[in-house]
């Protein structure tokens, strides 16, 4: 599993997200395995059943914002996610970019936008991912 957008935002040094946003690559939906062994297809984005809503995307993180001014406090906050890291995502939150400027490879809403309040989890990398899913793998 590896990003295809990643390196070509960090070479896209004139591009500046606002305040707490961040673009995310979406990982690819896995198929669903019900307690029974049956197999689930993965649910169409356009879906609207329970299972669809409530269920949290997955992306590496593509572009970070520069953080923004917490007004209660007085407060410059920096962003806690970093460019690489793979972040759980809560459905609602997100934007989906049917297309990006610039990018000729670019697959319809295969990237969104969002802020990073809408982040649920954070692995550091993907390798770090990828032995989570082993880890909590059924035996």
């Amino acid at each position: 599993m590896e990003s295809k957008y990643l390196k070509q935002m960090q070479q896209a040094s004139r591009l500046t997200l606002r305040g707490n946003r961040i673009i995310v690559e979406l990982l690819p939906k896995e198929e669903f395995k019900t307690t029974g062994g049956l197999i689930l297809a993965a649910p169409k984005t356009d879906h609207k059943s329970t299972l669809e809503a409530n269920r949290l995307e997955l992306g590496i993180v593509v572009k970070v914002g520069e953080g923004y001014f917490d007004e209660e406090t007085g407060d410059d906050v920096a962003m806690d996610v970093k460019p690489g890291q793979v972040v759980a995502l809560s459905r609602y939150g997100l934007r989906l970019l049917s297309n990006f400027p610039g990018f000729s490879n670019y697959e319809i809403d295969t990237m969104a936008i969002c802020r990073d309040t809408d982040v649920q989890g954070i692995w550091q990398s993907i390798e770090d991912y990828q032995v989570y899913l082993q880890e909590v793998a059924p035996r």
